[in-house]
């Protein structure tokens, strides 16, 4: 009796690991629409709406991150800087902000933007589909948000 319980909880433990596997290796089948197909005015009005505050709490993520001065950061799918001058402002002044995205109006827009409100630590990057065409080890801390499923190679990227 206390072989088949063994086996049982052996076999429940093969199944588990498998099927944690196959979700894990799950690549999404289709992508979502390129924001860069829509127009530049429309994207930035999205992504700097007010609202937006309310449901992504941007000082309190910026704060969770515990950044300090002098760290490097990659705010990959960066649009037009929502995170990436919030980021900015918290490893200054001698940190840095690797802004990439694969279009490259929305980062003249962002660093327009940057310029106007004085923050100068943020290095744009037109990114490609497949790499965000960053140095190797050149950042402490590679930020997401809202961009993975934008990502069609994740692992690679």
């Amino acid at each position: 009796m206390q072989d088949r319980k063994l086996w049982t909880t052996i076999a429940a433990a093969l199944l588990l690991t498998l099927l944690t596997s196959a979700i894990a290796n799950a690549q999404q089948t289709t992508m979502p629409p390129r924001t860069q197909d829509r127009p530049l005015e429309d994207r930035i009005a999205s992504m700097e709406r007010a609202q937006r505050d309310e449901w992504q709490k941007p000082d309190q993520v910026v704060k969770a991150l515990d950044l300090k001065n002098g760290d490097i950061v990659a705010d990959i799918g960066a649009g037009s800087g929502y995170f990436s001058r919030r980021l900015a402002q918290a490893v200054a002044p001698d940190g840095k902000v690797y802004a990439v995205d694969i279009a490259a109006d929305i980062l003249a827009y962002l660093n327009e933007r940057a310029g106007r409100e004085g923050v100068h630590n943020i290095t744009t990057v037109v990114s490609r589909p497949d790499d965000p065409m960053l140095p190797v080890n050149s950042v402490d801390l590679a930020f997401f948000c809202d961009t993975t499923h934008h990502i069609e190679q994740r692992f690679r990227f």
